[in-house]
């Protein structure tokens, strides 16, 4: 804090609230901030939309959200922003609910000053970043856990001379550089419908990933192909990136292998359906 500005928006619809928070933040000596004060709980989700920040101090009680339901709308709303409620009821009952729905902190307006209101501040934040490091620590976990299991899946195909008596060798081993054209495309998709959710576009990647299936087909891939190449792209597009986003690749990659897998099903079921009416039409009026 004491090497770079701390963004903070206050929610607050009370001027003279709003205008002692000002006050006692610019005292403080060992931390600058940079502060934004809007008066609806609206005008503050739409500021965290555009805008990022360090820090949301929060009054409970505004013109458009009330109580409890405040927080609650926030955090959801903004899960990764930090938030320290401001109240001015000394209700322990009240805070430790604030706490239980998301909140880092709850202050009491009538006894702030700044050295209680920056020490609050910095320990949300701190603390906030803690739970972050904690959280991501855990998805890696059950991510590595997913891949490791989905890989096993792979591994555990049959042995090679088996698989090419009877002609089912992966399509990485076949064909690199068909799998790695494939992985390409497929991690086009996964990217597309990040960008859906990222700015709202209606996207639909269905028939991307029915087209897929039937390339696919054609090169007699199986479940297990599908299974590489989704873990391939995923591999490779939560490198590095935050734990929200890769939480997303991991769920959309999730619903991704399940409709490809489908479409792969549906490409196989008609082309055996195909093979077999055509066998039937040429053998009208055979003995039996």
């Amino acid at each position: 804090m004491k090497s770079q500005t701390v963004q903070i928006l206050l929610i607050e619809d009370n001027p003279g609230d709003a205008r002692l928070v000002k006050e006692m933040l610019s005292k403080a000596e060992d931390a600058r901030f940079d502060l934004k004060v809007v008066d609806r709980l609206s005008a503050g989700l739409e500021c965290l939309d555009r805008e990022e920040k360090d820090l949301v101090l929060l009054d409970l009680n505004l013109p458009d959200s009330h109580g409890l339901d405040t927080i609650i709308k926030a955090h959801t709303r903004e899960p990764t922003v930090p938030i320290v409620v401001l109240t001015s009821l000394a209700d322990e009952m009240m805070g430790s609910k604030a706490l239980k729905e998301g909140a880092q902190d709850y202050l009491v307006k009538n006894e702030l000053d700044s050295r209680l209101l920056v020490r609050s501040i910095r320990y949300a934040i701190e603390r906030h970043r803690l739970l972050e490091i904690l959280e991501q620590e855990k998805h890696k976990s059950e991510q590595k856990s997913e891949m490791s299991s989905l890989d096993n899946l792979v591994i555990s195909r049959p042995s090679t001379v088996t698989a090419e008596m009877f002609a089912i060798r992966s399509l990485r081993e076949t064909s690199q550089n068909t799998f790695n054209e494939i992985v390409q495309t497929y991690g086009s998709l996964l990217d597309q419908v990040m960008e859906r959710h990222i700015y709202k576009t209606d996207i639909n990647i269905s028939e991307g990933l029915r087209s897929l299936a039937e390339q696919l087909g054609f090169l007699q891939a199986g479940p297990r192909d599908v299974i590489e190449i989704n873990n391939s792209v995923l591999k490779e597009k939560i490198d590095g990136v935050s734990s929200l986003k890769a939480n997303a690749y991991f769920a959309e990659g999730r619903l991704g292998i399940v409709e490809l897998m489908g479409y792969l099903v549906l490409f196989y079921r008609d082309r055996s359906q195909r093979i077999t009416g055509n066998r039937n039409y040429a053998l009208p009026g055979s003995p039996s």
